[in-house]
C-alpha cells in the first residue's frame, strides 16, 4: 500500500506498466492489478482529472486541451525553422 502514491505518479505521467514495474522494483502483474483500483479512486476523488487523463491514457483523445495548444507565434517560429534551410538557428530565433 505504501507504494500506491508512487505508482499513481508514474501512471499519471503516462508510463507503460512494464516501465512502472521496472522503476519501482515490483512485478508487472502487480502493476496490472493496481490499475483498476487506482483508476476508481481517481474517478471518484478527481473526476475532471480522470476524464482528461483517461481519454489520453486510453488513446480516445490525443489532442491537448485548448490552454496547452501552441500559440500562433510558436507555430510560425517552428515553421520558420523547418522551412529555412539556409539560415542559422540564431538568425531564425532572433530575427
Amino acid at each position: 500500500m505504501h507504494l500506491w502514491s508512487t505508482y499513481a505518479q508514474y501512471l499519471l505521467a503516462g508510463w507503460p506498466t512494464q516501465g512502472i514495474a521496472k522503476a519501482m522494483g515490483i512485478s508487472p502483474s502487480t502493476t496490472w492489478r493496481w490499475i483498476k483500483p487506482c483508476r476508481a479512486v481517481m474517478a471518484k476523488e478527481f473526476p475532471a482529472l480522470y476524464r482528461w487523463w483517461s481519454a489520453r491514457q486510453d488513446r480516445a483523445s490525443l489532442e491537448p486541451p485548448p490552454h496547452c495548444r501552441p500559440s500562433p507565434g510558436v507555430s510560425q517560429w517552428a515553421r520558420a525553422i523547418v522551412d529555412d534551410s539556409t539560415g542559422s538557428v540564431r538568425e531564425v530565433w532572433f530575427a
